[in-house]
């Protein structure tokens, strides 16, 4: 949108006028294309920001990825994956994920229960690798207890990238590898926030932090 403030408020004046709705729009951060982070939606015309997930901005160099690598390909050691795109931990997402910073403004958070899009690229595909369901609900779980301790009413949302996104290597969607892994693990995630109470959020927190942050 060549003038994203204008069109929300064109957004926000039909919607109002013309079926008594006031909009709440938020933007997404998608810094590992437009490397946009850190603008406040508020500056826009918009309410609020979703997180990206993944942001591989966030996480340290990608794995085999130098001279070493490519002389190791060479000689048959290593695979051409490493070299012809982008491969890191999913581990060292979940940690990288987690240190962001807060920012001043509302944000969202994110999860994705794995990712690789190498199916739309030849190369400089970015890859995560050694993803389940396990370290998804660990993830996800920290992510609920965050949410509820700094947010309040409709604004406890968090989002998952994605239900279906094949291409890309990111679904929740029942698959013959996990069948409905993700799904049960989402659904653990959810039941045990919903059922902590304010005064054990804290310690759950902290739980949730350090199961979330494997060795990798």
């Amino acid at each position: 949108m060549t003038d994203p403030r204008r069109t929300a408020e064109l957004w926000r004046d039909i919607a109002l006028k013309e079926e008594g709705i006031e909009l709440y729009l938020a933007r997404i951060e998608r810094n590992m294309e437009t490397h946009d982070d850190g603008i406040d939606p508020r500056t826009i015309g918009f309410d609020a920001a979703v997180e990206f997930a993944p942001d591989p901005c966030a996480t340290s160099s990608p794995m085999f990825h130098g001279r070493k690598a490519r002389l190791l390909t060479r000689v048959g050691l290593l695979s051409k994956a490493y070299t012809e795109h982008y491969v890191y931990t999913y581990d060292a997402l979940i940690r990288s994920m987690l240190a962001k910073p807060e920012p001043a403004y509302r944000r969202f958070s994110c999860v994705t229960p794995s990712w690789d899009n190498s199916p739309r690229r030849r190369s400089g595909a970015t890859i995560f690798h050694a993803a389940d369901p396990a370290k998804f609900e660990s993830w996800l779980s920290t992510i609920l207890i965050q949410t509820t301790s700094r947010f309040a009413g409709d604004e406890r949302l968090v989002f998952i990238n994605a239900w279906n996104e094949w291409a890309e290597g990111n679904h929740l969607e029942p698959d013959l590898k996990h069948e409905r892994a993700y799904l049960e693990s989402t659904l653990r995630a959810t039941r045990a926030v919903l059922r902590c109470r304010s005064d054990s959020t804290t310690e759950l927190l902290v739980r949730a932090k350090a199961t979330a942050n494997p060795a990798d």
